[in-house]
């Protein structure tokens, strides 16, 4: 008899074991499952009733979910970005790549010449002649300039290669609203480059 205790203790043991994580497999998937759903609503997805393109996605989107809890894992302080879903989570990588980014672009940006000698000269020579005053800032923690009105609403650049022109009009729109406390949207096709 105290043998047969002992098989079943063993037995429920690796029961408990292989058990239990089935068990939150099941409920991890649901989670996943429904998480997608509302995704698909949420960024108006309109491949649902495409069986084959929708476990494409849903299979994009489950490592999506990876990298986003990988991401947020690896951070060592509260402190620094959030990551989480975007319109773009049910892309694979070499689909955001091909489809939203300019290829070569990195090459075409280090083929430009930008090595004028007379802005490098006044660069020069302003930075030689100008006092320089350091002060030590006391600066906060965290700020979260969302919270603040700060920042404008996130823009989509597609794929015009203009991340230059983005991030200089939402930089003048933040400067902007520090200021005189109100955002105001700029527009982006009408800034033009320096060089």
């Amino acid at each position: 008899m105290d043998w047969k205790n002992s098989l079943a203790t063993v037995a429920f043991i690796v029961l408990c074991f292989v058990g239990i994580p089935l068990h939150v497999d099941i409920n991890s998937r649901n989670e996943t499952a429904d998480l997608f759903e509302t995704y698909i609503r949420k960024y108006n997805k309109t491949y649902r009733n495409n069986s084959l393109e929708y476990k494409r996605r849903y299979s994009n989107f489950q490592n999506s979910l990876k990298s986003i809890e990988l991401m947020n894992s690896a951070k060592s302080s509260d402190i620094g970005a959030i990551y989480g879903l975007t319109k773009f989570s049910d892309l694979s990588p070499d689909e955001f790549l091909h489809n939203h980014l300019l290829p070569g672009l990195h090459e075409r940006i280090a083929k430009r010449n930008y090595t004028d000698k007379n802005n490098l000269h006044s660069y020069k020579h302003r930075r030689h002649h100008t006092n320089h005053i350091h002060k030590r800032a006391v600066l906060p923690q965290k700020v979260d300039w969302r919270t603040k009105g700060i920042i404008g609403a996130i823009r989509n650049q597609k794929d015009c290669g203009g991340c230059w022109a983005f991030s200089t009009v939402e930089t003048v729109e933040s400067m902007n609203a520090l200021k005189t406390g109100k955002i105001e949207t700029l527009s982006v096709q009408q800034s033009k480059p320096l060089i």
